[in-house]
């Protein structure tokens, strides 16, 4: 029998077989105690009784023969205790507190005595943790209020406990201001966010909070909502799982039998807050930055002790000028001023069909141009300018026309539909596209503040229905639309748009929980849940403009033949400084949306029994996806200058992109052809896809104790995390192991004339389409796999996750415990596969890199020679190669001895994937070295394997395995390579990079997801905290860290292996985060002094911490493998200058000092001279034509900025009458506006002028808020 078959039937086994299990669970704790006679004797069949203090419920449990009672699956809250014996007095605990995912300990001897007398005692709940290895931070309704949190948003608190690796909350950035975390090394996607005890992760953004356009975040309850909440950051309950990184179990409020609530207020505006460091350097006034956040709760019963019910709104208004949808920063062309005249109707071909003053503002136009390039190439002869310095397809001079004379249609080689473009008008009567206002470009930045309204309600109910079962229900609705004037990528990366197209991003969240616990025995509890989420996110733009007034060619769906979509095509200019930088039309961000539902049903059983606590459960989660999404370039014409816009073509090297219909190419714009349309939602509007995920778990836990002071706890979780798939079959995918099976593509210029459909020496071996496959046309070479996934195997069967933990108390005192912990946890992919899909699979998309047919009129255009999938896809685009053996670039587009090749995209997935899986560990103790103060030192480590990261097509060996050398780009041949002679090549150039790969025809650094990659963690762990007493409560966290990672892209090649091992990008080394909450003891006073005196509190929380790793890259480097210059994921690492070290990199001197060197043109953060160019050989042969290998120093050897922010809140309460309270608050963020700044714009040793430059800050300057509550 199979190890996988053994393994699953034992589980099964097991569960059958099953006589206990574990004492609490996401959404509530448990209490344990052992109750003793005067001698230190236990007491068997006592009788304990714990009331909610807040409901009045009751349970009821009795001692066992080691005197031990057990409360399993209790709602966290305060409860009053109740402890009887024959022959001793009763003993009531006014108030013991359980917290959520806890198990707290209340144990009590007992005097002798009659049942009349009963004894009232101030108990206490241990302050030390002895039946877990679990450690993490509860924070309490007091923590959440008292602290001064931005935005209100819970996960901001999230980083203050050890091994989260998080920025500070920037509380200039639009939206909720969600805090993405680490976690333990892994990164800000492994981490599991639940809501009552119910995941509430949003399928589509890989376990972060992200905000902006793609789908992110969920519903948060605000701070007045929320009881308590836990984050777990290492943890070996088996009833955890689903991710790797934190466990986040939030616990929203119920209603009691007393009313009670809140009303609040809180309140910025832009005249109260500092400016940013960057602007008051430059003179610049302070953006806006209002916003108001108000609402409230109210709680109560509906019938005492019977039935409760809790509401919950929230509004924020926000006004923001420093968000990225607020500004956009552009370089603008020399456009001639005053009126630019008409030229029409669209198609116009000459300057005949332009009135007076359109033919004049061409004829400036064409002269500015050619001045504004004349500038630029005498201050430096060698710049790239604003039009090409070779060709014949140039703007010509209407003041020196080449040859003697300008083209007969009299507008100088400018495109007909650049120049309708640049005669667009918006509303208020200005032109769609600014003037720089000067003879050459000009650095432009645009301002307008973007909205944001954030509507939140939240709504839970509970019913004691008898003293056996009480059912909760919960549900919350948020939605929180942003109106901006500016598309940008998300809500911290500005763009480069012209103002006019104003944008709107919207998610709206959904979530509802429903819960039945059920009190089977005195020992047994049952709890079964059922959850249903609901994500939409849409995006839109404001179509102002539409091709057909342009003379664009529509859009056209394959899915609705004859529909088209007129909105004006997504125009980049990505030039520089001198030859324009803007983007203009209707971004591909907007115009796409989302549905996401995820259904959720579990049941877990708690039985106490004798020693043991034994607990088991199921959960399954189903996922249905709706998704239209314009994430990809959609008829996109990207142009490298303004010049190249407005002669409508290419600017590329003339024999840089070579197809089999145009041996030169450079026929037309670059453009790709991914079918999305941006602008306002339409329906069938493009390629829409419906994923569907599928995914189980099943555990069993046991907690033993041992001995009176030692528990053990052992626990077994299975995973089942199928892959998804697409309802029509849309998740096709190419596998390298039948490509290099052949036949490989062998192509010539002369089998293919221009336009051919299918080529001779063209294939499809290799595209793979899933089982499901709806498609029409499966053409030739195309395999049709027999599982409806675009993998070769299904999700693994035997992913058993083992857990152990243990808790022991080395003395008889009861303030010092050892813990320790390991176990498995694997990592759901289901997010991260969908979203690598996208539409960019080879059925969705032809080559993302451009379409050689694409032009001005005809974005759109597919390239001759892509095969037809049938109605509603696009088609396969074949693999082509034409061999070539030169050693450099020839200087003549007419010379093709360098070849050419499809160079294919859209390879989305690893044939072979597997889940990822992380090993954790940690070893701490825990010390009550004062009443309610706790230290707590441990060790945590990790390794991650298999985890999911981007790696090359090109890496896998022939058997479609992942090579041993884990190559990301082109392999080297001759005397380098591990098994010589590479498609017959013997020498390594720039012009045979496309050879070197075992998959021809495609990228050389063609990326897709792979479960390859690694990680190793190891981190020293110190925590002191004081529980609320007194007046004060304190939690100091310090974390020492060390991460590596495999870097995945750009070195991942032999034999450079040595620099694919670097720190992890999310860990930061050092990190101090104190938070704390001080009633000021100013005495009590009566009368007016009362009233300024009583009631005033400080709180706060600083963090201290190192900054980020930097990759320090050179982009001359890598070309003998092919990395894409200018592509900072594949960019290869710089070289050290002999003698030089890694010690010898940074710049000295304070940071505001080293960021305003770096403005002032000097050495910034970085040390230049310490690199050296890239050597040109590897080991000691040179490269044939001087391509450039990788440099020595690797990744991540020095920090950027670190950051040490302070926030803080100073209160006053004032009380009104009994149990009703006025608050009021100041809350300052970054109180002594201390500038904190990003990390490095550029760290490119090959752009030096730049390198080392700071332009941000990561934190925000001093930002003043004031609240007003109402409490009762």
């Amino acid at each position: 029998m199979k190890f996988k078959s053994v393994c699953v039937l034992l589980f099964v086994v097991a569960l059958l077989n099953s006589q206990s299990l574990g004492a609490q669970t996401a959404g509530t704790g448990a209490l344990t105690g052992t109750i003793k006679d005067p001698s230190g004797a236990v007491i068997p069949n006592a009788t304990v009784t714990a009331t909610s203090l807040d409901t009045g419920a009751a349970r009821t449990a009795t001692t066992g023969a080691d005197g031990t009672y057990k409360f399993n699956l209790l709602p966290p809250g305060n409860y009053k205790v109740r402890i009887e014996a024959s022959g001793f007095k009763p003993v009531e605990v006014p108030s013991a507190t359980v917290n959520v995912t806890e198990t707290e300990v209340l144990d009590h001897n007992l005097e002798v005595g009659a049942q009349t007398q009963t004894v009232t005692v101030e108990g206490e709940v241990e302050t030390i943790q002895t039946t877990s290895s679990a450690l993490g931070t509860v924070a309490s309704a007091r923590t959440m209020t008292e602290l001064p949190l931005n935005t209100r948003n819970y996960t901001n608190l999230l980083a203050m406990s050890t091994g989260v690796s998080a920025n500070v909350s920037n509380a200039t950035t639009i939206g909720k201001g969600a805090t993405n975390m680490a976690v333990n090394g892994g990164t800000t996607g492994q981490n599991t966010y639940m809501m009552d005890g119910v995941t509430v992760n949003n399928a589509t953004a890989l376990g972060g909070v992200t905000e902006g356009t793609v789908p992110g975040t969920f519903a948060m309850p605000n701070p007045d909502a929320i009881a308590e909440f836990k984050i777990q950051t290492s943890s070996y309950d088996a009833g955890y799982g689903r991710n790797p990184g934190a466990n986040v179990n939030v616990v929203t409020k119920s209603g009691t039998n007393n009313f009670h609530g809140s009303a609040f207020e809180f309140f910025r505006n832009t005249v109260l807050n500092a400016n940013d460091w960057f602007l008051n350097r430059n003179g610049q006034a302070k953006p806006a930055l209002n916003s108001n956040v108000y609402g409230g709760a109210l709680g109560g019963p509906v019938k005492k002790d019977k039935l409760f019910f809790f509401v919950s709104y929230q509004e924020n208004d926000q006004k923001n000028g420093f968000a990225s949808y607020s500004q956009a920063s552009t370089v603008l062309p020399p456009i001639p001023a005053g009126n630019r005249g008409t030229c029409g109707p669209a198609g116009f071909t000459s300057v005949a069909g332009c009135d007076a003053a359109g033919a004049a503002f061409v004829k400036g136009l064409a002269a500015n141009m050619n001045a504004a390039n004349a500038q630029c190439l005498a201050a430096d002869p060698t710049n790239a300018c604003g039009q090409p310095q070779s060709g014949s397809a140039l703007i010509q001079d209407p003041n020196n026309c080449p040859g003697g004379g300008c083209d007969a249609a009299g507008l100088f080689n400018i495109n007909p539909i650049a120049i309708s473009i640049m005669q667009l008008k918006l509303p208020d009567g200005s032109y769609f596209v600014p003037s720089s206002g000067t003879s050459g470009f000009k650095q432009t930045n645009f301002v307008n503040p973007a909205a944001f309204k954030d509507h939140q309600g939240i709504g839970n109910v509970d019913y004691v229905i008898n003293s056996k079962h009480t059912f909760s229900g919960r549900y919350i609705y948020e939605t929180d639309p942003i109106n901006a004037n500016f598309p940008a990528v998300n809500a911290l990366e500005p763009g480069n748009a012209v103002p006019g197209n104003t944008v709107s991003t919207q998610k709206t969240n959904q979530d509802v929980v429903a819960k039945l616990t059920s009190i089977l025995s005195n020992n047994v509890v049952n709890e079964f849940h059922v959850g249903y989420q609901r994500n939409v996110t849409v995006n839109t733009e404001a179509v102002l403009f539409h091709n057909s007034q342009l003379g664009i060619q529509d859009f056209v769906s394959p899915f609705t033949p004859g529909a088209a979509v007129d909105n004006m095509s997504f125009i980049n200019v990505s030039g520089s400084a001198t030859t324009g930088i803007l983007w203009f039309g209707v971004h591909p961000f907007f115009g796409s949306h989302a549905n996401f539902n995820q259904f959720l049903v579990g049941d877990q059983v708690s039985w106490s029994h004798g020693k043991q606590t034994f607990r088991f459960g199921f959960e399954s989660e189903r996922v249905q996806g709706a998704s239209f999404s314009g994430t990809g370039s959609v008829g996109q014409p990207t142009f490298n200058s303004f010049a190249d816009f407005l002669m409508g073509r290419a600017g590329c090297n003339p024999v840089a992109s070579p197809s089999p219909g145009s041996p030169g190419g450079c026929n037309g714009s670059g453009s790709s052809n991914i079918a999305s349309v941006g602008g306002t939602t339409t329906a069938n509007s493009g390629v829409q896809q419906n994923p569907r995920y599928l995914m189980f778990n099943s555990f069993v836990q046991d907690d033993i104790k041992l001995t009176p002071r030692f528990t053990l706890n052992l626990g077994l979780r299975w995973e089942l995390d199928n892959w998804p798939t697409e309802r029509n079959g849309g998740f096709s995918s190419f596998w390298g192991a039948l490509a290099q099976a052949g036949p490989n593509p062998a192509l010539t210029v002369a089998s293919c004339a221009p336009g051919t459909a299918f080529c001779p020496g063209e294939s499809l071996v290799g595209y793979v389409v899933p089982s499901n496959y709806t498609g029409t046309v499966i053409p030739a070479g195309v395999y049709q796999s027999n599982l409806p996934y675009a993998t070769r195997l299904k999700a693994p069967m035997d992913d058993f996750a083992p857990r152990i933990g243990f808790a022991w108390q080395p003395t008889s005192s009861n303030r010092l415990v050892l813990r320790g912990g390991a176990g498995y946890f694997y990592d759901q992919l289901s997010g991260q596969y969908t979203a690598n899909f996208g539409r960019t699979n080879p059925i969705f998309g032809p080559p993302a890199a451009g379409s050689p047919a694409a032009s001005l009129q005809n974005p759109w255009a597919i390239p001759g020679g892509v095969v037809s999938a049938g109605p509603g896809y696009f088609g396969f685009v074949p693999r082509w190669i034409i061999p070539g053996t030169c050693a450099s670039a020839p200087a003549a587009p007419s010379a093709n001895a360098c070849g050419g090749n499809s160079s294919n995209t859209g390879v989305t997935s690893y044939e072979n994937l597997t889940v990822p899986l992380t090993y954790e560990w940690n070893l701490n103790t825990q010390y009550e070295f004062l009443p309610s103060w706790v230290l707590e030192v441990g060790y945590v480590g990790s390794h991650g394997i298999h985890q999911a990261s981007p790696q090359a097509v090109q890496n896998p060996t022939a058997d479609g395995s992942p090579s041993a050398y884990h190559y990301n780009v082109a392999q080297l041949a001759g005397g380098h390579c591990v098994s010589c002679g590479i498609n017959n090549v013997t020498v390594n150039t720039v012009g045979n990079v496309f050879m070197r790969v075992p998959n021809l025809g495609i990228g050389p650094t063609q990326s897709r997801l792979q479960t390859i990659s690694n990680y190793k963690f190891n981190s020293l762990q110190v925590t002191v905290r004081k529980r609320f007493s007194k007046g004060l409560q304190l939690q100091a966290a310090y974390s020492w860290n060390r991460g590596f990672e495999q870097v995945e892209q750009g070195v991942n090649t032999y034999p450079y292996i040595v620099q694919a091992y670097a720190p992890e990008y999310f860990v930061r080394p050092q990190r101090l985060v104190v938070n704390y909450v001080w009633e000021l003891p100013l005495g009590k006073h009566t009368g007016a002094m009362g009233v300024l005196a009583n009631g005033w509190s400080w709180s706060g929380v600083t963090v201290i911490q190192n900054g980020q790793p930097i990759d320090i890259v050179d982009s001359r480097g890598g070309r003998i493998f092919g990395v894409n210059q200018g592509v900072a994921a594949a960019l290869g690492a710089a070289q050290l200058c002999p003698g030089k070290t890694a010690a010898d990199i940074l710049t000295t001197g304070s940071a505001t000092q080293r960021v305003s060197n770096g403005l002032n043109g000097q050495d910034g953060w970085i040390n230049s001279s310490v690199f050296c160019t890239v050597p040109n050989k590897i080991g000691a042969v040179n490269n044939v034509g001087g391509g450039l290998g990788f440099g020595d120093m690797g990744f991540g050897n020095v920090l950027g900025p670190g950051q040490s922010n302070w926030d803080m809140s100073l209160g006053k309460l004032i009380k009104i009458r009994e149990a009703q309270n006025l608050q009021f608050r100041a809350e300052f963020y970054n109180t002594f506006n201390h500038p904190q700044f990003a990390n490095l714009e550029n760290s490119n040793v090959a752009q030096h002028a730049g390198m080392g430059t700071i332009l941000r800050t990561s934190v925000n300057p001093r930002v003043l808020q004031f609240a007003l509550k109402f409490l009762f």
